[in-house]
């Protein structure tokens, strides 16, 4: 009959942050690119790979919004690889929208995944992205909508992330695009009804 992808509608008026974190991500942003991600701190998300890039460009700070059994082992590979003074580990938030506008680039990184809504969040605030070359995020975006890079190769994950600073608006517009005609409530509705009607 046909398949629907889901669709999420996404509220940008999203619930303020704390002040004293919001002056913390603004003076972060004014000195860095700012490299976030969103989720539970498991292997399967491989956010190892964005701590170990850090190593390649002093510019680049990692916000990662989450908490889970990897914390512990994430936090030593920054401090190992002398990179910790540009992590933070922000811990679970039950509303990280609001954190979305201070991502330069959002990191998906995952080895697996169902379907990644926190890359339509990403998509839905106007943050380009750096993503894992799989199948699955092939089936969504194409090589214009976001930049891929090979899992576990530091040097395609940097050259990603160059990929999308040299190219920054480009990537945000055409991923928002996507977002807008593709991934909202109202598409997945009608879908759903299309192939209920037929």
């Amino acid at each position: 009959l046909g398949f629907v992808f889901n669709g999420r509608d996404v509220c940008k008026n999203s619930e303020e942050i704390p002040t004293v974190e919001k002056t913390k991500l603004e003076n972060i942003k004014s000195r860095y690119t700012v490299i976030g991600a969103v989720g539970g701190l498991i292997k399967r998300k491989g956010f190892d790979q964005l701590v170990r890039v850090l190593q390649k460009d002093e510019n680049l700070f990692l916000v990662l919004i989450g908490d889970g059994d990897e914390k512990e082992n994430l936090f030593n590979l920054a401090k190992n690889l002398n990179v910790d003074q540009r992590c933070w580990f922000a811990g679970y938030k039950k509303n990280p929208l609001g954190y979305y506008h201070y991502f330069d680039i959002y990191g998906m990184t995952s080895y697996a995944e169902g379907f990644p809504l926190v890359l339509i969040e990403s998509a839905a605030m106007k943050v380009p992205a750096i993503c894992s070359d799989r199948e699955l995020f092939r089936e969504l975006f194409t090589n214009d909508e976001v930049s891929y890079f090979k899992l576990d190769d530091t040097e395609s994950l940097y050259k990603s992330i160059l990929n999308i600073k040299n190219n920054h608006d480009r990537f945000a517009n055409n991923l928002h695009s996507k977002y807008t005609h593709n991934f909202n409530a109202d598409k997945m509705a009608t879908g759903y009804l299309d192939i209920y009607t037929n």
